[in-house]
């Protein structure tokens, strides 16, 4: 057993009102450098998205399939919203996997 001590909440500030969550999709692993040559796989989803809850993409004027800028003091992209219920009020969603081979500005990695 090893003791952790809890992380601090996460907390948001008027510049970045939201949190984001960074995960996987069922057809791509890790940066797509083999799933990515798969066009069949590609298909699925071919792009990068964010899902944004619809009280959320209200506040902010989104609509659903709108190109949005995703922004943290370390940098932003450019990705398509998914205005969805599965996602919590308060946070977004993005998977991780795209890279600038796939998506000029869809890397996630620019925002941490």
């Amino acid at each position: 057993f090893i003791a952790i001590r809890p992380t601090t909440e996460v907390r948001t500030s008027p510049d970045y009102p939201l949190i984001l969550n960074t995960g996987r999709i069922r057809d791509h692993w890790h940066t797509m450098t083999r799933t990515g040559k798969s066009p069949r796989l590609s298909q699925h989803i071919a792009e990068p998205f964010v899902e944004i809850h619809p009280v959320d993409a209200q506040r902010f004027g989104i609509g659903d399939a709108d190109i949005v800028r995703v922004s943290s003091p370390r940098g932003d992209v450019l990705v398509r919203a998914l205005v969805t219920i599965r996602q919590r009020q308060g946070s977004l969603f993005a998977p991780m996997h795209w890279t600038d081979q796939f998506s000029a500005k869809g890397r996630l990695d620019t925002l941490t």
